[in-house]
């Protein structure tokens, strides 16, 4: 559950650093 929970969460986070940084 943990595992599943994170790999959304690090996308969503990633693409939001993503949007922030450009």
């Amino acid at each position: 559950m943990a595992a599943d929970n994170e790999r959304p969460l690090n996308e969503v986070r990633f693409l939001t650093v993503a949007e922030v940084a450009s």
